[in-house]
């Protein structure tokens, strides 16, 4: 795998940058090593820059580090896949129930709405980046309006692995397999037609029902979609 060299003056967060879509694009393979002067090698940057990067990409899950050999792009497991999506719908019911105040204004219901619209739209035209971007939109839009600042750090700290697992998600349905991207953007409607019903209840049932069915999904076709490289950590 070559990476694209970057230009001067943006080597700090252009290498991040370009590690992390490099994983998330499947281009980086799960198990695959990486080397720091490889990667630093084909940037053009530092091996330190490279390092802080990596680093960072470790505290979003996305790379492991393995003691005496190395760093590796972390291999997600079914048990990571039904972890991320619980926690997710734990801190997004959270999230909806306090931001349910600020629902009632039009114009925040109507932001919504937008972003229900856009997702819709991505589905219609098979557009998995556009669709990835508008669904992690709709839902951080959710949780920004709660007014937890802290919510929203946490829910933010699982934004990588979230965009990972989406691109997944999205592939299995653009192959025809389970759900339809029309059905998906369905779902997110879903979850604002209970928030615009400011039921508690329904709402709690709506959002755990959309992260369960986006996680099954996901475990049911694991096997096949998130096939890596012989590495070297054994």
């Amino acid at each position: 795998m070559v990476l694209k060299a970057l230009s001067r003056g943006t080597s700090r967060d252009g290498a991040l940058e370009t590690v992390r879509n490099a994983i998330l694009n499947n281009l980086l393979k799960p198990g695959t090593q990486l080397k720091q002067s490889e990667i630093a090698n084909q940037l053009g940057v530092s091996q330190s820059v490279v390092r802080e990067s990596l680093s960072h990409l470790a505290e979003e899950g996305l790379v492991e580090s393995v003691p005496f050999k190395g760093m590796f792009v972390r291999r997600l497991t079914t048990r990571d896949v039904e972890e991320i999506y619980q926690l997710r719908a734990c801190l997004e019911s959270l999230a909806a129930r306090l931001a349910l105040p600020h629902l009632r204004q039009s114009s925040r219901m109507g932001e919504l709405k937008g972003l229900v619209a856009r997702i819709a739209e991505a589905a219609r035209a098979g557009d998995r980046d556009a669709l990835i971007q508008s669904d992690l939109d709709f839902h951080r839009y959710i949780v920004k309006l709660s007014g937890n600042s802290r919510l929203l750090k946490t829910w933010e700290s699982l934004l990588a692995q979230s965009r990972y697992l989406l691109t997944y998600l999205y592939a299995i349905e653009l192959a025809g397999l389970g759900e339809s991207l029309v059905d998906n953007a369905a779902n997110h409607k879903d979850v604002m037609d209970s928030l615009e019903s400011a039921d508690i209840s329904r709402i709690n049932g709506t959002i755990e029902e959309h992260m369960h069915s986006a996680a099954l999904r996901l475990m049911e076709h694991w096997e096949e979609i998130s096939v890596g490289v012989e590495d070297a950590r054994s």
